[in-house]
């Protein structure tokens, strides 16, 4: 997989370079972005991957994670905290899985009984019959 950002990033115009980092080898890349000026730069960018069973989660650190010690160890906590539940069913490949928080339940919520869409099947109209 890292091979296939790195090679997107650098279709795009950015450069990514393959490192050592808290959680094996990651990216760290440089993402082409235009500036507010109108002018085109570059955003530094760390893709951080965990291998699991039958899983793999993948975290995208930018800002001052990237370039500031501190702040990278932050979010380097807070990746390391996530738990994969995967379920048992099978899965295509890289199909993604549906994200919540503790204690809240996976599956989406019902809308309340007054944000429920319907569906308005059209009448049918008048029908011409055409004899000759």
């Amino acid at each position: 997989m890292r091979a296939e950002i790195a090679e997107s990033i650098k279709k795009q115009g950015g450069s990514a370079d393959e490192r050592t980092g808290a959680f094996g080898r990651e990216l760290l890349a440089r993402l082409p972005v235009r500036m507010p000026d109108g002018r085109s730069g570059t955003r530094p960018a760390r893709f951080l991957g965990v291998d699991g069973t039958r899983w793999f989660l993948r975290g995208v650190l930018t800002g001052k994670a990237t370039v500031e010690a501190q702040a990278a160890e932050v979010m380097e906590d807070i990746f390391a905290g996530i738990v994969v539940d995967r379920g048992n069913e099978p899965r295509p490949p890289r199909e993604l899985l549906s994200l919540h928080l503790p204690g809240q339940s996976a599956q989406p919520q019902a809308p309340a009984q007054e944000e429920r869409l319907t569906i308005r099947l059209p009448k049918r109209g008048p029908e011409i019959t055409e004899v000759r």
